[in-house]
Order: structure tokens, then sequence, then C-alpha cells
């Protein structure tokens, strides 16, 4: 009886260590694409301010995810194990940091909050014009789209190495992430029909 099941656990330790290596094969290991974001970065020199409004206390680390445009998209490494996201340009003769957004109730990436949106924005009546749209997305995020006043997704952009930056829509409720099947997957805050 002991050898028998010793069989069966050798076979479904087996079986298991083949199923491990067929997910790594298929490039998942079995997290979730909304939640890991495999573009790293590097850690590059710059001057980062040493808080961020009210959210953020920067170690004064910054670490380069991407460049587009003469826009750095930056992790800024908070003091408390989160982090900021921000974008930094040249406009005054230095890279100084345009905007951002500090980890909150969900630390990016996050099912909850797959997308970090660095905008600048204004209401229009009862839809949103955006004077510029840039920012982060985890993995399973493929494109970015805009939600038009009748709730239609009219994309956007790609996500590439986890950046997006796209011509800045207007009169739209919100913006909206897709995966690779074009289905939504995250929502920013929609303004109510």
């Amino acid at each position: 009886m002991s050898r028998r099941l010793a069989a069966v656990i050798v076979a479904l330790v087996a079986l298991g260590a083949i199923a491990a290596l067929l997910r790594l094969r298929d490039g998942d290991s079995g997290g979730d694409s909304l939640a890991r974001m495999s573009a790293d970065g590097e850690p590059i020199a710059m001057d980062v301010p040493s808080t961020l409004g009210f959210f953020g206390k920067p170690t004064g680390e910054a670490i380069l995810i991407a460049e587009r445009q003469g826009v750095r998209f930056l992790r800024l490494p908070d003091e408390d194990g989160t982090s900021c996201w921000a974008t930094s340009d040249r406009s005054s003769g230095f890279w100084s940091i345009r905007s951002f957004s500090c980890d909150t109730e969900y630390p990016f990436p996050d099912p909850q909050q797959p997308v970090i949106v660095l905008a600048s924005v204004r209401g229009d009546g009862d839809l949103l014009t955006y004077n510029e749209l840039r920012g982060f997305a985890a993995d399973g995020v493929k494109r970015i789209g805009a939600l038009d006043a009748a709730g239609r997704v009219r994309p956007l952009t790609d996500v590439v190495d986890n950046v997006f930056t796209a011509p800045p829509p207007s009169r739209i409720r919100g913006i909206a992430a897709l995966d690779e099947d074009g289905e939504i997957v995250w929502r920013s805050d929609v303004i109510p029909e």
C-alpha cells in the first residue's frame, strides 16, 4: 500500500512539474498580466524632489522606464516601498518632473489599477477634453482607447514597453485599457451618462 501511495505522489509531483514548465514556456508563470510590468528600467542621474504633493516621499532615485518623443517615463521609488510614476522633459533646459501619480489604494500595477494616466484634463460640459495623454500600463494592456459620448471605445494608441503616449482626445467620457483581444480590462473614472 505504501509503494502505491509513493507512486501516486511521484506521479502528481511529475505532473505538477510538467504543468509549471508548460506555463513558463508560454510566457506566463501563473501571475496575472494586469499585475506585472516587464519593463524594469534602469537607474539614471536626475534631481528628484524631496516630496511629491501629499503622497510621495521619494528616495531620490529615478528609474528610467522609457523615453518617447523627448519625454522620459520614470518610476520614483518611495521611502515606504511604493512608487510614484512620472514624466519628465527638458522644457526648462534641464530634466524636470512634468506630471506624476503616486501609488495609493492599489499599488501599480494591479488588476484594479493596471493603468496610470498622466494627463492634463479639463471638463467640457458633461465630457472631458485632454490637453495631453501619457502613462504606464501593465503587461496585459496592449492598447489605450477613449470612451466617446455614447460609451463606445475609440482606439488611441498601442502600449509599447509598458508606456503610452497619444494625441489628446477631446469630448470623451474616460479612458479604457484593452487587452490583446480588444476587450476592455479597465476604465478610468467615467463621467456618468
